[in-house]
């Protein structure tokens, strides 16, 4: 392939990305709540684009400044990944956190289960709870509907 019909397939390329993008920023500003685009809004300036996945879930983490749960993370970093579905996306963010705590990558990284349930868990730092174990009361998850969730009693 010679460097004129290269250069065209970027053209191409590059050009459906601009669709797409035109088509997010369409549908998230009428579909997210106004919360969701705070968070992204206040973030964006400084997403490590070009850093790991890993990277980009800590900075996520890190700027929430709280336990936070996966579909969280995945919305707020759902504009910088548009070339996936947030299905996608979700799992990805998911195995990328189940492989970096089980391989003791991030040594505060910890997850929470607020519930018998495997989707009820948060993440976030371990400097976050107190002498007890317990979650410190600022770093607590807030669910869509503002309810704080505590890690139950073992």
């Amino acid at each position: 392939m010679n460097l004129v019909e290269q250069l065209k397939k970027e053209k191409e390329i590059l050009l459906k990305r601009l669709d797409a993008i035109n088509v997010l920023l369409d549908t998230y500003s009428e579909n997210v709540s106004e919360v969701v685009k705070q968070q992204v809004h206040e973030i964006k300036d400084k997403f490590p684009i070009n850093g790991t996945q890993l990277e980009q879930i800590i900075y996520v983490i890190k700027t929430q400044n709280r336990f936070i749960h996966v579909s969280e993370i995945t919305e707020i970093m759902a504009p910088y990944h548009i070339d996936k579905g947030k299905d996608w996306l979700r799992r990805r963010i998911s195995a990328v956190l189940s492989h970096a705590n089980s391989k003791g990558e991030i040594p505060n990284l910890l997850n929470i289960k607020y519930s018998p349930s495997k989707k009820d868990t948060v993440w976030g730092s371990k400097d976050w709870l107190d002498a007890s174990g317990k979650i410190k009361h600022e770093y607590l998850y807030k669910s869509l509907s503002n309810t704080e969730y505590q890690k139950p009693d073992l």
